[in-house]
């Protein structure tokens, strides 16, 4: 997507109104909003494109809760008994054109046109005294005209006045999604102003089908990691004595097989016929980087991912992203 004013303007009226409908709080924040725009023409090399994975939008809850109401809140992993358990509900929807968004035809060898919405529940469970963490989220939606991602593009284009993407005609049919992810984290070495955390993950359903190895290094004014989500871009009045700042850069590197990818792939409960099914690389890499920077209740951060080719015979892809917090 060659302009990105649009989405920007959305994201900050958005976020400007929860900043003023939510007053700081004098104890620790329990609650956060945050909202998500991955793009590809967010580039600090100032080369976007307009191709793979090319667009991303995110929006969630996430809350602390002492007594466990709800069953998957009951069922999801814990750190130990004094565990900061963080939970949160969402939206996401995903796209995916190819290379060359000028060709009518299917294309072989390159990206599908695709795309997804979905809901999800998600856990954090965070042990700060033994530096660990334990991770779930679970996922339900659908791929395919019902995402509504062609007609989301064709409006910014038309909103933009770039070119339009040709070959939405041959997008992958319509499937169901269902999928869970589970992680796990622990601290390899940290104090106060760095740290290396190594984390694994496996996913499994109808969406993705794989599991991968990664790490995250921060170095910074920051809060420790494993106090949990809220603490990463949020500083109460209570806990200002070192002040409400937090300004830290970060980097993840991540390796992973992938079995199967329906965004790439097409579904598989309903199984209709697929234009195009390229042939996916199985083991793929990234790197994630960026900065994060914080004061009382409000957090923002920009990364930058280099994503290595997820079909075989095409380029690596690089994608920005840009998230709003805000903490109460």
């Amino acid at each position: 997507m060659k302009k990105l004013w649009p989405y920007c303007t959305i994201v900050l009226l958005i976020a400007g109104f929860f900043n003023i409908l939510h007053a700081q709080t004098k104890g620790e924040y329990r609650r956060q909003l945050r909202i998500s725009v991955d793009e590809d023409f967010i580039n600090i090399r100032g080369q976007g494109t307009d191709k793979a994975y090319t667009a991303g939008t995110f929006i969630d809850y996430f809350y602390t809760r002492k007594t466990h109401t709800f069953f998957l809140e009951r069922w999801a992993p814990k750190a130990g008994a004094d565990a900061i358990n963080i939970y949160g509900t969402g939206l996401m929807h995903l796209m995916f054109t190819p290379n060359n968004t000028k060709a009518e035809a299917p294309i072989h060898n390159d990206y599908p046109y695709a795309g997804a919405v979905l809901g999800h529940f998600s856990s954090y469970s965070y042990n700060e005294q033994k530096k660990y963490s334990f991770q779930a989220r679970i996922m339900g939606g659908m791929i395919g005209p019902a995402s509504g991602a062609r007609e989301i593009q064709e409006f910014v284009h038309r909103l933009t006045g770039t070119q339009q993407p040709m070959g939405w005609e041959n997008q992958l049919p319509n499937d169901i999604l269902l999928n869970l992810e589970l992680a796990a984290e622990k601290q390899v070495i940290g104090n106060n102003f760095a740290e290396l955390i190594g984390g694994a993950r496996a996913y499994a359903g109808t969406m993705t089908d794989g599991v991968e190895a990664y790490a995250i290094v921060r170095t910074g004014k920051m809060k420790p990691y494993f106090r949990g989500l809220m603490a990463h871009t949020g500083t109460p009045p209570q806990s200002s004595k070192n002040g409400r700042w937090q300004v830290y850069a970060f980097a993840k590197p991540a390796a992973r097989f992938i079995a199967y990818n329906a965004l790439l792939q097409g579904g598989i409960v309903l199984d209709k016929y697929k234009v195009v099914t390229p042939d996916i690389k199985r083991f793929t890499a990234s790197l994630d980087y960026g900065l994060v920077l914080s004061h009382g209740n409000f957090g923002i951060s920009f990364t930058q991912k280099i994503l290595s080719a997820y079909v075989k015979g095409v380029k690596s892809h690089e994608v920005g992203n840009i998230t709003l917090y805000f903490n109460w």
